[in-house]
């Protein structure tokens, strides 16, 4: 049991808190400023050692100097019972300070571990020992800890604010997680697997074989894209001459077997013919060298006959005639060439009906012309285009004239401006199926030479874009 006499005159023996004295051995307790303030039995107990262990009424020890207290009841300074004071250590380590007469109420410490604690209140604080410290981390724990605290601080070689800020981690986050759900996704392909990979390239490197050039050195688009208009003029050229009425091999043979006149006979034929004389569509021919039999007692003169005077005249003409021998052998080697009849020759007026008029005349209208075997180059001349007009037209889902007939025209360009496909046709009424040719988006398309009918034209859909025409003439 501990007396406290705080504030009165130390006894000068050890006595309790009734005054008698104190047996055995009794250790002072002393404040702040070295004053004895009380006194406590204590007992030693021999640790085998060496060493003593102070023992004050079983509830008080000092070991090397320092007291470790259990359970103390310190007496108050009026020596009131129920205002004395309790301090008690629980088996969790918590230290109560408590009124005698109310236990828990906790009050302020005076001293703790020497130090005047007057007025501080460490309720609070013993408070939060609300476990048990062996269930917190020990001593090696700690030491663990720091080791890892040390190895992060050694990491930490520049400043945190230099770093990636948490919004910027989190858009890192969003891409991190877009990038996963693609490689899911992509996961989820039926990828080539590497026989499949190995037979393309197989393939490829065959390819590639075969490019034994740069391709700088190839047709470019542009030259492509010319060859194919010329072959499409080309294709158009030939189904027109598809569409032409030509001689058949068997009529051509027909032909070969004639005998006809030679450019030598024809030549010859025209020498002679050159020297008949025509009046109109008859044959003027001289009768004086031979007699003319006339068998009559008289005759009348029709209305208009030639007088006397008119035949003499006649007779003097052709006595100068008869006497012209160059002119009568002229007209007997004509005559003698009139072997046969010449009505059984072709007529005069089927003869001019054919070339006596110029001008281009139909087929039936017109005389058939055989250029010799050995025929030599033929120029041909053809008129230039010297103007032209460009038109625009109107993309449509229905039949529309691109170029109306133009006997004029020489030529003519169509530019399909649209997004979809234009049908022309080389005559009238166009659609998907009656077409001459199709064009795609921005493609062009030349016109054959001389082709003047008319062109219509029909688009797949309707909606924006038109054609552009230009018209040479």
């Amino acid at each position: 049991m501990v007396n406290n006499i705080s504030g009165k005159k130390p006894p000068a023996l050890p006595v309790d808190g009734n005054g008698r004295a104190l047996a055995g051995l009794c250790l002072p307790l002393v404040d702040g400023t070295g004053h004895i303030i009380g006194w406590a039995p204590a007992g030693a107990v021999d640790q085998g050692d060496g060493t003593l262990v102070l023992k004050v009424d079983a509830e008080l020890a000092v070991d090397n100097a320092n007291f470790t207290f259990n359970n103390l009841k310190v007496g108050s300074i009026d020596q009131t019972a129920a205002n004395s004071r309790y301090l008690k250590t629980d088996a969790d380590g918590t230290v109560h300070v408590t009124v005698v007469g109310t236990p828990t109420a906790d009050t302020n410490i005076i001293k703790w571990g020497g130090t005047v604690l007057t007025g501080a209140n460490i309720t609070p604080n013993i408070l939060n020992l609300d476990v048990a410290l062996s269930t917190r981390a020990t001593e090696a724990t700690l030491a663990s800890v720091k080791t890892d605290l040390d190895s992060i601080l050694a990491r930490l070689d520049v400043a945190l604010s230099t770093r990636a800020t948490e919004a910027t981690l989190g858009l890192v986050k969003t891409d991190l997680d877009d990038v996963k759900t693609k490689l899911d996704t992509l996961n989820a392909k039926d990828f080539s697997t590497q026989t499949t990979l190995a037979q393309v390239k197989t393939d490829l490197d065959s390819i590639l074989a075969q490019l034994n050039v740069t391709l700088s050195t190839r047709a470019s688009e542009s030259t492509l894209g010319a060859v194919k208009s010329d072959l499409d003029d080309i294709k158009t050229k030939l189904d027109t001459l598809n569409a032409k009425d030509f001689a058949t091999q068997t009529t051509l043979l027909s032909l070969n077997s004639k005998d006809f006149a030679t450019q030598t006979t024809l030549a010859g034929i025209k020498t002679q013919t050159d020297k008949l004389t025509f009046a109109g569509i008859r044959l003027l021919v001289d009768g004086s060298g031979v007699t003319q039999p006339i068998s009559a007692v008289s005759l009348p003169l029709p209305t208009g006959a030639a007088t006397e005077t008119t035949l003499t005249s006649v007779k003097t003409d052709l006595d100068e005639i008869a006497l012209d021998t160059d002119n009568l052998s002229l007209i007997k080697v004509k005559t003698d060439n009139l072997d046969i009849a010449l009505s059984t020759r072709l007529a005069d007026a089927t003869f001019t009906g054919r070339i006596n008029t110029q001008g281009q005349k139909t087929m039936a209208a017109s005389t058939p012309v055989v250029l010799a075997s050995d025929q030599s180059a033929i120029s041909v001349s053809v008129a230039n285009a010297t103007a032209s007009s460009v038109t625009v037209v109107a993309r449509s889902a229905s039949s529309v004239t691109l170029l109306a007939s133009n006997s004029s025209r020489r030529g003519a360009i169509i530019h399909n401006d649209a997004s979809t496909d234009l049908f022309v046709k080389l005559g009238a009424t166009a659609s998907t199926s009656s077409f001459t040719t199709r064009l795609g988006a921005q493609d062009s398309y030349e016109v054959p030479f001389r082709y003047s009918g008319i062109i219509d034209g029909i688009w797949a859909s309707a909606g924006a874009g038109d054609a552009k025409i230009t018209e040479l003439t």
